[in-house]
């Protein structure tokens, strides 16, 4: 529905099940995310926790409250598989299975936790932001910065977005 608001011409149905998509039906509510998070082991958690009228963030934020924080992970990491899972199947009629879509965020997660582990083993001391520098990007290039802030306390995300051209000038900035 967000796609077709800003002109990209797509349908507004559920690839899978034909309902009306919005983000809380493709993520969570339609047939195929629901059975992955049933393969996961936390549908119950998770469908309980839903309320439908409400937007996106906040059933996702009532949820996470609700999964033990050691699961958090592995929930984000399965909505990131889901909404690829349907971009697959949307863009280029690639259809998986739940199998195959729970795996793949299992896959990623490992994939995150080791270079997590690698990047403390090999910078054990210096912080991400003690060294960094910015830098241009290639001419002809343009480079764009995102960060993001959670707040569990206001329920609430916050993420910031800012190009900048191959000089370094800056392009255009979001919140």
């Amino acid at each position: 529905m967000r796609l077709r608001a800003r002109g990209v011409n797509c349908t507004s149905q559920c690839p899978f099940c034909d309902k009306q998509e919005d983000s809380l039906h493709a993520l969570f509510l339609c047939t195929k995310s629901s059975q992955c998070w049933q393969r996961l082991g936390i549908w119950n958690t998770v469908s309980n926790a839903l309320i439908t009228p409400e937007d996106i963030s906040h059933n996702i934020f009532r949820i996470l409250r609700r999964l033990d924080k050691s699961q958090h992970p592995i929930f984000s990491e399965l909505m990131w598989s889901i909404w690829k899972h349907i971009n697959n199947k949307v863009w280029k009629d690639i259809t998986e299975t739940c199998q195959s879509v729970c795996d793949k965020a299992s896959t990623l997660l490992t994939s995150w936790t080791n270079a997590q582990i690698a990047k403390t083993v090999l910078h054990p001391v210096a912080s991400p932001r003690e060294n960094s520098k910015w830098s241009k990007p290639s001419p002809g290039r343009y480079k764009c910065n995102v960060d993001a802030s959670f707040s569990e306390s206001l329920n609430r995300v916050g993420i910031g977005i800012c190009i900048r051209d191959y000089q370094g000038a800056f392009v255009l900035a979001r919140t």
